[in-house]
């Protein structure tokens, strides 16, 4: 989708946010499509009064109420929509036909072909997919996830009904995971974070089936080995299921069950892999308070009190993430100061400090990293360490050409919401 982008380098004004009709009373939402070609906005006129609309032109249906505006990734505009106290999806100008006590969490394809939610119907709660609801609704579900190619949607489930205050119904082993609807046939006393994965068919949960007893269940079926915790799990493209694991107060990995990392860290999460799946990345913590990254068998030297947002590049060559400066514990003031944040790459800083930074963003060829920052209340862009010279009131993440030349910026700039192509030249 990229190649079929807009990559004329210059400056375009898509919405004049002072040319929105004079009777709107508040501004309830802006988001820009993912080729920048679009501004959606939800407008609030009067009480009980919203209307949807792109660039500045409004769909002519109303709503009592609409929120969660979000472009799929191939740039279609929906929102969650109410009308007389019923919820649905809203997908450009149409608004999907059945309707829901209320509907969240929705969930786009890679493509954009395919959009799921989270809905509640009748004090039951599942998932629709492309307008088909569940056939079978449950008593309570949460952790709503879907496949990269949207074949799979999956979540955890509470297959019978339970009492607030009976407090030995909740050691009933009545958690489980539904995939498409259908449920796993084992249950246990807790499920968390079910991930999907298309490639292989397979759906791999943390589950508890004791109170001391945490473990990961692929298609329902758990490993026979006993954790003492367990973190999201990670379907490798070989069908190989990797989790964190702790082992009294030590965390490792574990690969279908058996430990690959030793049980040597403070902490061990966020796993990624590189595409052929041969060697996984995460944030692990050696020794207390000091975060790093181990890529493989390799672990960097650059540590930092808080690392996140992990990024590999599109061959798995690269690593990026964003570590935060340490609040001092003995300086009181500090403690009430927001920290300052970095980008690093491939166990360098590649950036100055920040007051945030964004999610790091790889070129198509894994040559480039740019990422958002904000500083001083305002927006910009860096490149490689280099800066964009321009500020902006609000920006949305960088998107690169197909040939990494040059980078599709998404900003408002006081009234203005603009679509800028810049060259990687620009950046000094």
């Amino acid at each position: 989708m990229l190649q079929d982008l807009d990559w004329t380098e210059g400056e375009r004004i898509l919405l004049d946010l002072g040319s929105l009709p004079q009777e709107a009373q508040r501004l309830v939402e802006l988001q820009f499509s993912p080729d920048g070609e679009r501004v959606g906005h939800i407008l609030g006129f009067s009480e009980g009064e919203c209307r949807i609309g792109s660039n500045g032109d409004l769909q002519e249906e109303e709503f009592d109420n609409a929120w969660m505006l979000r472009f799929t990734p191939d740039s279609r505009l929906t929102a969650l929509v109410s009308s007389l106290g019923a919820w649905s999806m809203r997908v450009e100008d149409v608004t999907w036909p059945e309707e829901y006590d209320y509907i969240w969490n929705p969930l786009f394809s890679e493509s954009g072909e395919v959009i799921s939610a989270a809905v509640q119907k009748e004090g039951f709660y599942g998932m629709v997919r492309d307008q088909a609801t569940w056939g079978e609704l449950f008593p309570y579900a949460t952790d709503y996830a879907m496949s990269a190619d949207g074949s799979m949607c999956c979540c955890v489930v509470q297959t019978a009904p339970l009492s607030e205050g009976d407090i030995n119904a909740f050691r009933a082993k009545v958690f489980s995971v539904a995939v498409n609807g259908r449920v796993w046939p084992w249950h246990f006393q807790n499920v968390w974070t079910p991930v999907p994965d298309s490639s292989t068919g397979r759906t791999a949960a943390v589950v508890r089936r004791d109170y001391q007893d945490c473990s990961v269940a692929v298609d329902g079926l758990a490993w026979p080995q006993r954790f003492d915790n367990a973190w999201e799990p990670l379907i490798a493209p070989g069908g190989e299921v990797f989790a964190p694991v702790q082992l009294g107060s030590k965390w490792g990995l574990a690969r279908d069950g058996e430990m690959v990392w030793p049980a040597r860290y403070c902490q061990l999460w966020h796993l990624q892999t590189d595409p052929r799946g041969q060697r996984i990345a995460a944030i692990v913590s050696p020794q207390f308070g000091r975060f790093t990254v181990r890529y493989g068998e390799r672990i960097w030297k650059t540590s930092y009190p808080v690392l996140t947002d992990l990024r590999l590049g599109p061959e798995g060559e690269r690593v990026a993430a964003v570590g935060a400066s340490r609040i001092d514990p003995e300086q009181p003031d500090s403690l009430f100061t927001p920290p300052s944040w970095q980008l690093v790459v491939d166990d360098q800083p590649a950036s100055g400090w920040f007051e945030q930074v964004f999610p790091p963003v790889f070129s198509p060829d894994g040559g480039h990293v740019a990422a958002r920052i904000k500083h001083n209340k305002r927006f910009g862009y860096i490149l490689d360490g280099k800066a964009y010279p321009r500020e902006f009131d609000r920006a949305w993440d960088p998107v690169f050409s197909p040939d990494g030349g040059r980078i599709l910026l998404r900003v408002r700039e006081g009234d203005s919401l603009k679509r800028i192509v810049a060259s990687t030249d620009e950046f000094k």
